[in-house]
Order: C-alpha cells, then structure tokens, then sequence
C-alpha cells in the first residue's frame, strides 16, 4: 500500500520542481516516474496472463485461448470473479499508481 504514497511522493517532487522553476532537476522525479509506470505497464500484462480474458463461446476456443486458459492461475481467477469489484480497483491501481499493489490480491485482507 506504500507505493501509492510513493507515486504521490515523486508527483508532488516534480510539481515542487516546476515552481522552484529549476527545470532541469525535473530529470530525477520524471525518470523515477517514468521507471515505475513501465513496471506497472508490466505487471498489467502479468495480470491479463494469471487470468486471461474469458471467451464468449467456449464451444469456439481458438488454440491461444486454450494456451492461455491452461496457463492462469486458478486460485486467482477464483478469487477475482468472486471479488471482482475489488478485483477491479485494485487492477486500476496497480495501472496508474504503483505495481507494489499488485501483491494486495495474494494477501489474507479479502479473505483469500
């Protein structure tokens, strides 16, 4: 949960940045930014492969939705139909904020 204080940490050193009007210090906080949402952007795709998208007919999967119904992970695909809601939130954390949140699913606080 600590890293959306740090996503919100390196926002507010950019905007400081700007109004201290030292505009080449803005290299540090936009590249810290920058590093951590490329890892968010990974930990999406990570999150589309523990649990793919369902198929509309089942009866007419194609050879890649097999693969990739056979390669998620059930416990988790359990739990985010059941909290799906949560489920949800948390995804769109983890997209805009802070990949560390993505261990948040894996934890005891929904009862998993």
């Amino acid at each position: 949960m600590v890293g959306v204080i740090d996503v919100l940490c390196m926002w507010s050193c950019a905007v400081l940045v700007i109004f201290q009007g030292q505009y080449w210090q803005l290299a540090v906080p936009l590249t810290a930014l920058a590093i951590n949402y490329y890892l968010n952007y990974k930990y999406i795709q990570l999150w589309d492969i523990i649990d793919p998208e369902k198929p509309e007919d089942e009866e007419k999967l194609d050879r890649e939705e097999v693969l990739a119904i056979n390669e998620c992970d059930k416990n988790f695909d359990e739990w985010n139909t059941k909290y799906f809601g949560i489920g949800r939130i948390v995804y769109l954390i983890i997209k805009y904020t802070s990949h560390k949140f993505f261990s948040m699913p894996f934890t005891h606080f929904f009862g998993y």
